[in-house]
């Protein structure tokens, strides 16, 4: 299947998006949303993060800006700390967007993992679920709000 599959995480993910989609009708209504699918290993992808090919890219148009975020379902499990490559990524994001002439495009990176918060107690500076949330890690399964969370970090 090309592009590949969705896992399970990615379905949870566009589910909970239409969702809150569905049920804010009213918070859409000055915005646009569109969600496009990266290509894997041929898409967009950032070599500042080890050649990083997030799985999504959520464009928002609000206003006269565009939030371009890039927005990847991955299990944390096999991750040891927020200086993973890929979740330091929205720092990294920021120093790309810097170097855009255009100031009214607004770039982001965000990390929502399927795996439960208490599976990963071993990460030495895992702390609360809202200490996740400051670095873009969101829980799907432990934070109901998690879509509502995002889009309040997006459009700040």
């Amino acid at each position: 299947v090309i592009p590949t599959a969705l896992n399970e995480g990615d379905m949870d993910f566009i589910t909970a998006l239409k969702v809150f989609y569905d049920k804010n009708v009213n918070y859409f209504e000055d915005k646009e949303l569109f969600l496009l699918r990266n290509l894997s290993r041929r898409g967009i992808s950032f070599f500042e993060a080890n050649n990083f090919y997030p799985d999504f890219i959520m464009w928002i148009i609000h206003k006269d800006k565009q939030y371009v975020n890039f927005i990847d379902p991955k299990g944390l499990r096999q991750i040891n700390g927020f200086e993973n490559l890929k979740i330091k990524f929205h720092k990294t994001i920021k120093e790309i967007e810097d170097k855009i002439k255009d100031k009214d495009i607004i770039l982001n990176s965000f990390i929502v993992t399927p795996t439960r918060h208490e599976e990963i107690k071993h990460w030495q500076d895992a702390q609360t679920i809202s200490n996740f949330a400051y670095h873009n890690v969101f829980f799907q399964k432990d934070d109901k709000d998690y879509i509502k969370n995002i889009l309040d970090k997006i459009i700040q």
